[in-house]
């Protein structure tokens, strides 16, 4: 891998600036004209960094027309950008970028493309998918937006288009096992719902005293705004941790880091095995669970249904909710009634209930959960996980001791097991016994901002693939019908409930970022036409009739951002810092000439012609006129000209409370939507009942109801990300700046226990080939023995290796020529009733190469 010196990178930026400089066209917001004292100087411009996905706000630092880096906004209330954000020149200087509108020539999947003009690319584009609007099925386009060219704009033209298939990403990342098993015990639910994403809850870090990291490393993703800065900040200031791992996650420090190696797949039994010393402990406080928790909820011990509930109305912020009401035992009134009207709800006990026509006995929802945990004993989870059991004693206690300033992170990218579900829900049950949440030092609510819109496009016609899934699919029941990006494929190949013909990635790398490579490829060569929107080569676009290449971030305006994983809320936004290199185009005018090309004259008057006269400064104009989530008092404060001068806007973070977003509006430590749900599968007599039981119970993983035991050359894959990757997009991965720093942490290999490793005959640094044995493909990596994996596990860094897909190797300069990517081997399976891409769940074997 090449070394970078100093005449390396000025001769990397000289190669780049070589190439043509175009306008953008409409949409562009005017730059300040330079005067002869500039040359020379340093300009700093606002963006929203796009090294990753979450847009940290920084600085882009200029010097002649040319990008030096970015760094920290100090406007921020939480200022901080990573290593991938300083290296920036090396994904905007980059001779590899798709320069030029591209055409297929090969056959898909071949990487063959000729050069083509804009007006010739566009045009191919338009009259291809025109055809499905005039045949009176515009739903037969699905298009999937991951990295937005064009927020405000890009999506809405294919909404005016007509088609109501816009699958998003997060299937094989949060939007199913952690929004749905978090929404279940805090909200908020949507359309009868949960879903609590990332957004929508965080840790408190910096005023934590003790917490457990399991499932999610957040040093190693590494994103500075404001996860990173508050992790730092919290570990200066003493913050403890117990990371549960399968692999030490070094970028989590070693300072106060206590690793514990945890068998792949086995979170849930170590999680049962620790909720069962915490209740045994009586490790809460009795008011906390009275007051903002349904523990004292009467339940019926055998069909595990609420005793007895009822909706009533309650004004909340000025607007009537119902509130669904439950039976307690009143200890102040010695009788049972409902919560609405109990004084000391009992915590504990068995009482006579009668309800409608039935005289039962029914418990406290917390004593029956104590119940079911009896049999978890820390024994029996170090049986099942490997964590020993004076280990998980020891963590119940120092959550006991640092409680409520204490958390088990509810982790990230969730979409890893069939019983990722369970834990997430076993996680966030414990986080309301021990009462953390809505508590300094422990889980709290973000408060994010929403900017209004410029374009309102009519509601499509056809019903959304993930809509049709959502209501006839049994292991869709909870899943998420904005983000089903493995519906879509699912529908390409069976062409249920209408067939999908053709695709627009925006941004979106469908085959490197998702699990299922082998029926990806399949649905990839069924389509009719295929549109790539990237200023980068992918495994996708090797499948591409057509390569659209848009500006990268620092070479366009984009729409004001306010959604940010933050409990203070903030308004970004992201202003061109450089003219854009070689033939490619600003995504805004992208979006325009295709909305041209593919609406009628009357449609693109009414929704972009406003847009294409008044451009980026309209879209800013309007997206700040109607902003929700900021004060009154402040919402006059945050002009254009404001955020052209500071770059971002903070709020100020309300104190944190123990709110609920839940039918009872309590936290669920037992769910009421789980309750029903369970009830009606029960009496199907369906076999998924174990995932919706409200309780805490153990529900192995794929693998393990398929082998006892992993043979000695069989692993499971595990993954992770490095500070200088991002998920699997090209602008770290071939990227001059970070390819030092990547070789040195070998991102090209694969991880595994040293020990096991040696018995296979192995040693540091042999080529291995990997491969899964139901599909038989075959990927090649270094292998890297160590001392820090479990000796089940096989660690890899997350999308950084080029995985089955070699051909890419042809397009790139810096990224490594292999390495394993799980997502191409594994199989196009399902996780229960949430429907979420079980990508880890499988398993692997290698030999010597």
């Amino acid at each position: 891998m090449p070394k970078t010196n100093r005449r390396d990178f000025l001769k990397l930026g000289g190669l780049a600036l070589a190439g043509p400089l175009v306008a953008t066209g409409p949409g562009t917001a005017k730059a300040r004209t330079e005067k002869l004292p500039d040359y020379g100087m340093e300009k700093r411009v606002p963006v929203n960094c796009r090294m990753c996905a979450q847009k940290c706000p920084g600085l882009a630092r200029v010097v002649d027309g040319r990008l030096v880096g970015i760094e920290a906004n100090p406007h921020s209330v939480m200022p901080g950008v990573c290593g991938r954000s300083v290296a920036a020149a090396g994904m905007v200087y980059n001779p590899n970028r798709i320069q030029t509108p591209l055409i297929r020539v090969g056959e898909r999947g071949e990487g063959r493309f000729r050069r083509a003009t804009w007006p010739e690319a566009l045009d191919m584009v338009a009259d291809r998918l025109k055809k499905y609007r005039e045949q009176g099925t515009p739903e037969a386009v699905a298009v999937l937006t991951r990295f937005h060219g064009a927020p405000g704009v890009d999506n809405e033209v294919f909404k005016v288009f007509g088609t109501p298939n816009f699958p998003g990403y997060a299937d094989t990342c949060w939007a199913n096992s952690r929004a749905v098993g978090a929404g279940v015990i805090y909200g908020p639910f949507k359309h009868g719902l949960p879903g609590c994403s990332p957004s929508k809850i965080s840790v408190d870090f910096v005023k934590a005293k003790y917490g457990v990291l399991i499932g999610r490393n957040p040093a190693g993703g590494l994103v500075c705004y404001p996860w990173a800065m508050k992790f730092a900040k919290g570990k200066r200031n003493g913050l403890k941790l117990t990371v549960i791992d399968p692999r030490k996650p070094s970028e989590a420090g070693e300072d106060n880091v206590h690793w514990l190696p945890i068998r792949p797949a086995s979170d849930l039994a170590f999680l049962l095995g620790l909720f069962h010393e915490l209740m045994k402990n009586k490790s809460y406080e009795p008011e906390y669970l009275r007051k903002y928790t349904n523990a004292p909820m009467l339940v019926d011990s055998t069909t595990l249904q609420p005793a007895g509930v009822r909706e009533i109305e309650k004004v909340e912020k000025g607007k009537k909710v119902k509130i669904l009401d439950y039976l307690v035992y009143d200890e102040a009134a010695g009788e049972v009634r409902f919560a609405s009207e109990a004084e000391k709800p009992a915590l504990n006990g068995t009482y006579d209930v009668t309800f409608g026509d039935r005289a039962f006995k029914a418990v406290t929802a917390l004593d029956r959960i104590a119940r079911e945990l009896e049999n978890y004993t820390p024994e029996w989870a170090e049986g099942k996980s490997d964590v020993p059991a004076k280990e998980i004693r020891k963590i119940a206690r120092e959550l006991d001791r640092n409680r409520p300033h204490a958390f088990i992170d509810p982790t990230y990218r969730s979409e890893r097991y069939f019983n990722s579900f369970k834990m997430i829900q076993v996680i966030c049950m414990m986080n309301v016994l021990i009462g953390a949440f809505g508590r300094e030092g422990g889980i709290i609510w973000n408060h994010s901002t929403k900017p209004g819109k410029l374009i309102h496009p009519p509601k499509a016609q056809a019903e959304s693939i993930g809509e049709y899934y959502a209501r006839h699919d049994p292991n869709f029941r909870f899943g998420n019908t904005h983000y089903y990006r493995h519906k879509a494929v699912e529908t390409v190949l069976t062409e249920k409930p209408y067939p999908i013909k053709a695709m627009v990635f925006n941004g979106s790398n469908l085959l490197g970022g998702s699990a299922g490579g082998t029926e990806i490829v399949q649905a990839l060569k069924k389509l009719e036409f295929t549109v790539c929107i990237s200023p980068f080569f992918n495994e996708t676009t090797l499948y591409a009739d057509v390569i659209l290449p848009d500006a990268t971030f620092v070479e366009r305006d984009e729409a004001i951002n306010g959604k940010y994983k933050f409990e203070v809320p903030g308004v970004t936004i992201n202003m061109k810092a450089i003219e854009p290199l070689f033939d490619v185009k600003s995504p805004y005018w992208i979006s325009l000439e295709l909305a041209r090309r593919i609406l009628t004259p009357e449609e693109y008057a009414t929704h972009f012609k406003p847009f294409e006269e008044g451009g980026i400064e309209l879209l800013w104009e309007k997206q700040l006129e109607g902003i929700k989530g900021v004060p009154a008092g402040e919402k006059a404060k945050i002009t254009t000209d404001y955020l052209r001068e500071f770059g971002v806007w903070n709020g100020q973070a309300p104190t944190p409370r123990p709110k609920a977003k839940t039918p009872t509006r309590k936290l669920e430590l037992f769910s009421t939507f789980l309750a029903r749900q369970y009830d009606e599968l029960q009496a199907a007599d369906d076999s998924n009942a174990v995932v919706a039981n409200p309780l805490p119970v153990w529900q192995p993983a794929k693998w393990m109801t398929e082998k006892k035991e992993l043979a000695k050359d069989e692993f499971i894959p595990v993954t992770g990300f490095a500070p200088v990757n991002s998920f699997t997009g090209q602008q770290t991965k071939d990227n001059r700046l970070l390819a030092n720093v990547g070789e040195a942490i070998s991102w090209d290999a694969v991880f595994i226990n040293a020990a096991k490793g040696k018995s296979l005959g192995l040693r540091d640094g042999d080529m291995v080939t990997i491969w899964n044995p139901d599909n038989k493909l075959e990927q090649n990596a270094r292998v890297i023995l160590s001392e820090l994996v479990h000796p089940d596990a096989m660690f890899s860094y997350y999308g950084a290796g080029p995985g089955a897909f070699k051909k890419l190797n042809r397009f790139y300069t810096n990224a490594p020529k292999t390495g394993f990517n799980p997502n191409h081997s594994a199989p196009f399976h399902y996780s229960p009733l949430v429907g979420g891409h079980a990508a880890h769940d499988y398993v692997v074997k290698i030999r010597r190469a």
